[in-house]
């Protein structure tokens, strides 16, 4: 599938709800960390050892993660409340540095109805998608307001 398509593809699914399309705004010099599906891009001159960072939905997959806390030298908190993601952190060594929350992110502090996985292979869960394999299941989630205050240190 051509890049072109695959806007069109992502833009016309944010039209229904099921998708989240944002134009690029501006351009800078990017770095590229993580590998496969784990792989993002981010503005590398502000971040430095004290800067916190929130990765959101990590599933099974933390090179992201990984790459820039040894890159870096920053705490990454993540978030992910699904069974497979949390499964799967119990069984592998989690790199010092990274701190797993088993909580979702939403519009809103409470709990929320995931949907399982598309495919077999997958382990997206969606709050968004309407059918999946496996059973839908409820979990904590709360607004970025909420986790921002929960992690800040008293004083």
């Amino acid at each position: 599938m051509s890049r072109r398509s695959r806007t069109l593809r992502r833009w016309l699914r944010s039209l229904i709800g099921r998708d989240v399309f944002q134009r690029r705004q501006c351009r800078l010099p990017m770095l590229t960390l993580g590998r496969g599906h784990g792989r993002w891009s981010v503005w590398p001159e502000p971040i430095r050892a004290d800067t916190v960072v929130y990765s959101f939905g990590v599933g099974r997959e933390v090179s992201f993660e990984r790459d820039l806390i040894e890159r870096f030298g920053v705490t990454v908190h993540a978030f992910d409340p699904t069974p497979l993601s949390l499964e799967w952190a119990r069984r592998e060594p989690l790199p010092p540095g990274l701190v797993l929350h088993e909580v979702g992110i939403a519009e809103y502090d409470g709990v929320a109805r995931f949907t399982g996985p598309a495919q077999a292979d997958w382990d997206s869960f969606s709050m968004v998608r309407q059918t999946g394999i496996g059973e839908a299941l409820e979990v904590p989630v709360a607004r970025l307001a909420t986790l921002i205050a929960r992690l800040e240190p008293p004083g």
